[in-house]
């Protein structure tokens, strides 16, 4: 089974050619699938698009692996511990 995310109609590799199709196939891109459809699409896109967030495309060139582990499991854990980039971008973001 090949798409972006399943059921995602807003961006495709079709409507949107910077953005590549995977393989659902691996059952930890269909977790991490999963987990974005669940929880981040309402405010991140794929793309460099801002929705309420950041779009989400060159994060793993912002930020490193484990920075982003902690972040998507905890967010308000990572901002109130002062990382500086946690807190600049609730303050970017959420005013």
């Amino acid at each position: 089974q090949e798409a972006l995310v399943p059921g995602d109609k807003q961006t495709t590799p079709q409507n949107n050619p910077g953005v590549a199709s995977v393989n659902l196939s691996d059952p930890k891109l269909a977790l991490g699938s999963q987990i974005y459809q669940n929880n981040c699409r309402q405010c991140h896109s794929l793309t460099e698009e801002v929705v309420v967030g950041p779009g989400l495309k060159g994060i793993t060139e912002r930020r490193p692996e484990d920075w982003l582990i902690k972040w998507i499991n905890n967010p308000q854990r990572v901002h109130d511990s002062g990382d500086e980039y946690a807190v600049n971008l609730v303050r970017q973001y959420n005013g």
